[in-house]
């Protein structure tokens, strides 16, 4: 259910950028209280009365109460496919320092043609925290990455990276407490998002790539090695299987240390089953080389 949910997620928000036709951007994402706010534009729908409407991060233009523009500008050049529309900076008036959003709007009505593209407007950069990420689940489908959710730090997500590689937005969705990634990154070491005006927040995606972890009470992996402290655990026996259910392996534990060297196996995900005196607990690990 959780992949049909995430597969879902992912094809929506694929599904999002096909309808967004109309490109937009802007040259800085902090703009200075005083300066004219330069929206660039392309593949516009070509409108006389198309317009660039600015609102507070978050608040959809709809033209009801509570989905009013802030202000407004037409295109510099009305009726164009490609330009700029400058929207004066004393368009602004009073309005405080804080996260706002711009969008392509047709024909003199609400009817948004692009994606919406956050900035800051104001003199002081904000200092923001980051969540912290974990990784809930990583298999050769698909990675599941879990956080405390922060509305404005998804909502100014610049890009997610992995080991230095920037996605593509159709590999993966962002939502409330959640990034799913459609992509094999089993044998990948660390995953990485970027968001405006915040630090990036990263997460190691294996086992390995941490310098020791541990796994539950007194047993740790550690370059694709577990390590158990026999005489302080209730843990007998040892068996690895492969994620298709096959068992690969099983080792017994002595009363003295026990380190089971894994290095043998291929860089992936596997299930380690944990037998003693207590209810069998299984774990998973991920073996990189």
């Amino acid at each position: 259910m959780k992949k049909l949910t995430l597969l879902l997620a992912c094809v929506i928000a694929s599904l999002a950028q096909v309808w967004s036709q109309v490109t937009i951007s802007l040259e800085n994402f902090h703009i200075q209280r005083g300066s004219d706010i330069v929206v660039k534009y392309s593949n516009g729908a070509g409108n006389q009365k198309d317009y660039i409407g600015i609102a507070p991060l978050g608040q959809a233009i709809t033209g009801i109460p509570g989905g009013y523009t802030t202000t407004y500008a037409y295109l510099d050049n009305p009726g164009s496919q490609e330009g700029t529309c400058t929207i004066p900076a004393n368009n602004m008036g009073a309005t405080g320092d804080g996260y706002y959003w711009a969008v392509y709007l047709l024909d003199d009505g609400y009817n948004a043609a692009s994606d919406y593209i956050p900035f800051y407007y104001g003199d002081e950069v904000p200092q923001n925290e980051s969540p912290v990420l974990s990784v809930d689940e990583c298999t050769p489908d698909y990675t599941t990455i879990t956080f405390t959710d922060n509305e404005l730090w998804r909502m100014l997500i610049k890009e997610i990276s992995v080991d230095g590689e920037v996605l593509s937005p159709d590999d993966y969705a962002v939502e409330a407490g959640a990034l799913y990634v459609l992509k094999d990154l089993t044998s990948a070491g660390s995953l990485t998002i970027t968001a405006w005006d915040h630090p990036d927040a990263t997460v190691q995606l294996n086992a390995s790539a941490v310098e020791t972890e541990l796994l539950v009470d007194n047993i740790r992996f550690h370059n694709n090695q577990l390590v158990i402290a026999g005489a302080q655990s209730s843990i007998q026996s040892v068996a690895v299987y492969a994620l298709t259910g096959a068992l690969l392996q099983t080792y017994k534990v002595a009363s003295e240390e026990t380190t089971i060297d894994l290095n043998y196996l291929n860089s992936g995900v596997y299930v380690v089953l944990l037998k003693g005196n207590t209810t069998p607990q299984a774990i998973k690990i991920i073996i990189r080389h």
